[in-house]
């Protein structure tokens, strides 16, 4: 019985240090679990949804408009809280104007099944408006990304090339037409300043109006001095 407890007694440590390596070890696989898991669903969220922005013309009218479309590939349904655009870092959300269009009220659920799309046209003049407004007067126009925010909160968003092509030409036109009145003016300022000295050099006496040449006068040539031989 003595030996049994000595024995007992030398195993306890190690038992406690086994013990605490398996701890470690599990809680070791939980945290990389936890980790795969949100990594994992973060990436089938951000492919939850996609998002197509495209510029039309209207045949008839000739109006322009931004087409906003955003795409549930998720094999169940999808609710969506807000979607639009992004411009350094601003949120244009056009949410509010979907449920308008789509008669909703305005506490309405957006939910898309699965496979299917929600579409949203937008005035092109609208949206530059409000892009311009974030530009501070400047020609450049930065990225713009459509995007989408999904019932957890996650935000989903694609580049929307085309409409910052479109939007880029619209500011380029405005400002080539403001350099083109800018150099009128300068030119029309430039004319006026010209036929009012002209007419004030017509008002001017004869005496005045003579140019005098100007006469470079002559200098006297140098004599030379004749040299003198020494006699030997």
């Amino acid at each position: 019985m003595y030996f049994f407890t000595s024995n007992l007694d030398s195993a306890v440590p190690y038992l406690l240090i086994g013990v605490a390596v398996i701890s470690v070890i599990i809680l070791g696989l939980l945290v990389y679990i936890a980790i795969l898991q949100f990594i994992v669903s973060g990436y089938f969220s951000s492919k939850k949804f996609a998002i197509k922005s495209k510029h039309k013309v209207e045949p008839l009218t000739g109006n322009e408009k931004f087409e906003l479309m955003v795409f549930n590939n998720n094999v169940n349904e999808a609710r969506v809280l807000s979607f639009g655009f992004l411009y350094r870092s601003n949120s244009v959300d056009f949410f509010d104007t979907y449920l308008s269009d789509a008669n909703l009220k305005k506490d309405a659920k957006v939910v898309i099944m699965s496979r299917d799309f929600i579409k949203l046209e937008i005035e092109a003049k609208h949206l530059q408006q409000l892009i311009e407004s974030h530009n501070n007067g400047r020609v450049r126009v930065e990225p713009i990304y459509a995007y989408v925010t999904d019932i957890s909160g996650h935000i989903i968003k694609y580049p929307a090339r085309e409409v910052r092509r479109i939007i880029y030409r619209h500011f380029k036109a405005i400002d080539d037409v403001k350099k083109a009145k800018e150099k009128v003016e300068r030119q029309e300022k430039s004319r006026i300043k010209r036929e009012a000295f002209m007419a004030k050099f017509k008002r001017q006496p004869k005496a005045e109006k003579q140019i005098v040449k100007e006469v470079k006068p002559v200098e006297p040539k140098k004599e030379e001095t004749p040299k003198v031989e020494k006699a030997e």
